[in-house]
C-alpha cells in the first residue's frame, strides 16, 4: 500500500505547481476542522461554514507564498485566525443550537441526564463565548483542537508565556461565570463533523 502524502507535501504540491487535486485533498482533511474553529470563535453555523469557505479560497489565492517549514496545521489555523481578525473579529458572538460541547460520558444517557447535560453545554457555550477574543482563541486552539502552547504561540503571535497565562485568565473567567468547574467533556476537544457539502 503506497503511503498517503502528508499534507506539508500536498501544500508544497499546491504552493509550486497549483495542484488542484492535492488542494482538494487538504480542503477533504481539514474543512470540518476549520469549520469548528469558526463556529467556537463566532457560535453560528452558517458563518462558520463561510468563513471556512473563505480561509480556503485565501489558502489557494496565496499558495505561492507557503513555506514547508514548521506545522501546516499551525499555518492553516493562522491563516483561520487572520481570516477571523479581518472579517468576524468585530461581530457580537451568537449562541445556536447546534451542538458543539460532547457533554456525555460513553454509554447511553436518561432523559433527565440529556436535559441536564444540555443545560451544562449550553452554559459552558455561553460562558466560551463572552470570553474577550484574546481569551477565547488561546482557549479555542488549546482545548478544542490539542494545540500546545507553543503552537497557539506561533499562531497568535504572541509568547508561549502569554498563552498559557491567557487561557489561566479564560479558566479564571469560566469559573466565575459557572460558580465552578466545567463538569468533565464540556472542555473536550469534540465538536461537529464540517467535513461534507460543501466544496473550496
Amino acid at each position: 500500500m503506497s503511503r498517503l502524502p502528508t499534507d506539508r507535501e500536498l501544500m508544497t504540491r499546491v504552493s509550486v505547481g497549483g495542484d488542484p487535486a492535492a488542494y482538494e485533498e487538504i480542503f477533504r482533511r481539514h474543512y470540518g476542522s476549520l469549520v469548528a474553529f469558526f463556529y467556537r470563535m463566532r457560535g453560528e453555523r452558517h458563518a462558520s461554514e463561510d468563513l471556512a469557505q473563505d480561509a480556503f479560497l485565501r489558502l489557494w489565492k496565496y499558495r505561492s507564498t507557503y513555506k514547508p517549514t514548521g506545522s501546516f496545521v499551525g499555518y492553516l489555523l493562522t491563516l483561520a485566525r487572520n481570516v477571523w481578525a479581518d472579517r468576524a473579529g468585530r461581530m457580537a458572538p451568537t449562541v445556536v443550537e447546534d451542538e458543539v460541547l460532547d457533554a456525555f460520558p460513553e454509554g447511553r444517557p436518561e432523559p433527565g441526564e440529556v436535559a441536564g447535560a444540555e443545560e451544562e453545554k449550553e452554559r459552558v457555550r455561553r460562558a466560551v463565548l463572552d470570553l474577550p477574543e484574546a481569551l477565547r482563541a488561546p482557549l479555542v486552539l488549546s482545548r478544542f483542537h490539542g494545540m500546545e502552547y507553543k503552537e497557539i504561540a506561533e499562531v497568535l503571535s504572541i509568547s508561549a508565556r502569554t498563552v498559557e497565562a491567557r487561557i489561566s485568565r479564560a479558566m479564571d473567567g469560566i469559573i466565575r461565570r459557572l460558580g465552578r468547574l466545567p463538569s468533565g467533556g464540556t472542555l473536550a476537544p469534540e465538536g461537529p463533523e464540517g467535513g461534507g457539502g460543501a466544496r473550496p
